[in-house]
């Protein structure tokens, strides 16, 4: 099971009273919905034109500054260049390089492939998302496009006609592709609410899920001038173990961008940057003020909940699992507990639950189940 997708997947969202806002149990609804008083809050100081943070656990959008704006990607578009070629090449199958994966300028950032090189797509996908290496996308774009159409002149054209029709059907309405790289051009924009999209389909594969995770890696590539390749995450919040992803991006029109993807409690947050100055600290300016804004509640296996783990432990009782609620500061303040349990106990059966409170409103109800052994 993916990170995204190893958690609760039930969507419980639940309307508190007296104005208060809903809280949110872990869930994934198709789109992301607004968070619970956000407009309360005072927005973070960023440099960026584009700022998007949503939580992938449960599909709650957490801060949202122009997330439906098409701009400039910048490499940030290598995330689908990777999807794409991932759905057309096996991971193991071998690629010789040739002179139409080397034509990009020393403006762009590469994998450090050599004519004749002989390198696996599972390399050239740690080239193209870790070390953002234009030569890395356009060997995997050039390869795909040959398998789709093996009559066509144009290889990678073919690829980026696939990249488009994969957006379509992943209902990325917010942008259009018109190379593999991120290279500047008018046709070649993305929505960061689109990226937020991407990224999800990235963590729901586990291969692609490992490799921009990976801060750094050294990778084989045969031929003439057989070598080993040492590659390293661009993320610097990744080098930094701050982070398990995605992509960084920069160029003169789309300015500084990072995909980021960190854990906030048990879930998963995506933050988008876009036509940033400083994308770093743009990025820890708006982690920031999600933790301010927000507060995630473990409740559970392996948590306090309250003081309830241990008053149950004390009743020969446990929780059998674990369930976060995204809420803001002031609803955690007013959370209570209550034990329902049944009159009737079996070795190892269900003893009652755990009903949870926000301001005297149920938020989420746990069973609970006796410790003691059977027989």
């Amino acid at each position: 099971m993916s990170i995204a997708k190893s958690v609760f997947t039930l969507f419980l969202g639940l309307v508190l009273m007296a104005g208060m806002s809903p809280v949110i149990v872990s869930a994934r609804p198709a789109m992301p919905s607004e968070g619970p008083a956000a407009a309360a809050q005072p927005a973070p100081e960023i440099t960026a034109r584009v700022a998007l943070a949503v939580d992938l656990t449960n599909g709650l959008q957490l801060f949202n500054r122009d997330g439906d704006a098409s701009v400039a990607p910048a490499s940030t578009v290598k995330i689908v260049t990777a999807l794409v070629a991932r759905a057309i090449l096996n991971l193991d199958e071998e690629i010789i390089i040739d002179q139409r994966d080397l034509v990009l300028d020393e403006d762009y950032s590469k994998m450090g492939l050599e004519l004749g090189d002989i390198v696996t797509v599972r390399a050239l996908l740690y080239g193209t998302l870790l070390s953002s290496g234009g030569d890395a996308a356009l060997a995997l774009a050039r390869a795909a496009g040959q398998r789709l159409d093996p009559a066509t002149g144009d290889p990678v054209r073919r690829f980026v006609d696939e990249m488009n029709a994969y957006g379509v059907r992943n209902g990325m309405l917010g942008s259009h592709f018109s190379n593999p790289v991120g290279i500047d051009a008018d046709d070649s924009y993305m929505a960061a609410r689109d990226l937020v999209r991407a990224t999800e389909q990235v963590l729901d594969d586990w291969e692609l899920a490992q490799i921009v995770a990976t801060p750094e890696i050294t990778v084989a590539a045969g031929g003439p001038n057989a070598r080993e390749i040492y590659l390293f995450s661009t993320n610097q919040l990744v080098l930094n173990g701050e982070s398990f992803g995605i992509k960084t991006g920069t160029t003169e029109v789309a300015g500084e961008c990072l995909v980021n993807v960190t854990r906030m409690g048990d879930h998963t947050v995506v933050t988008v940057i876009m036509g940033s100055q400083d994308r770093y600290a743009d990025t820890q300016a708006l982690l920031d003020a999600v933790g301010q804004r927000y507060n995630f509640v473990s409740l559970g296996v392996g948590a306090s909940s309250l003081g309830a783990t241990d008053e149950l432990a004390g009743l020969g009782l446990a929780f059998p699992i674990r369930r976060t609620i995204t809420m803001t500061p002031d609803q955690a303040a007013t959370l209570t507990y209550e034990l329902q349990l049944s009159n009737v106990r079996s070795p190892r059966g269900k003893s009652g639950v755990v009903v949870f409170r926000a301001a005297e409103r149920e938020v989420l109800r746990l069973p609970v189940y006796s410790t003691e052994p059977a027989g």
